[in-house]
């Protein structure tokens, strides 16, 4: 087969989108819609794998209109990538990094990106966020500061056996 969409029709494809779907009970994975035309959605593509040798993990049922808005995410992604290396050392972006790819979402993913984004803009919530983190006497003047305490912690968490990186 040497065509995308000749891939799209060769069983394993099939099989795979179907145990997808059943998966994410039928549903779209972003706006839950379960009455809309839905699609399995590879997150990322790779050359060197068939359609169907993805992990589960990188496959999403999306309904058509989301499937669209995904296909736009590159610019976005990008500008996302810019403005981390803008503002952030290369040390935070690993510990970002790192908490991205440990994440378990408890609420809905726009839930919890527009909390990110909150706290990213508010001042009173970063505040809050390195208060929780730190006692007040201990309380970071710096970024690089912040950066130290904060892998200070992990490397004391990951002693403890709790974290690994």
């Amino acid at each position: 087969m040497s065509n995308y969409s000749d891939k799209l029709k060769d069983p394993r494809w099939q099989k795979k989108r179907l145990e997808i779907m059943q998966r994410d009970d039928w549903s779209c994975g972003i706006c839950l819609d379960d009455s809309k035309t839905l699609n399995v959605h590879h997150k990322m593509y790779n050359s060197n794998l068939e359609p169907w040798e993805y992990p589960n993990e990188m496959l999403i049922t999306l309904c058509d209109e989301c499937h669209q808005r995904e296909k736009g995410r590159e610019k976005t992604e990008a500008e996302l990538i810019y403005n981390l290396r803008k503002i952030f050392s290369h040390d935070a972006i690993k510990m970002i990094n790192i908490g991205f790819r440990d994440i378990k979402l408890y609420q809905l993913p726009d839930l919890v990106a527009d909390a990110i984004r909150y706290s990213l803009v508010n001042e009173d919530i970063q505040k809050l966020l390195l208060s929780m983190a730190f006692s007040d006497e201990n309380l970071p003047s710096t970024m690089r500061d912040v950066e130290y305490h904060i892998t200070n912690l992990l490397c004391q968490y990951s002693e403890e056996g709790k974290y690994a990186q």
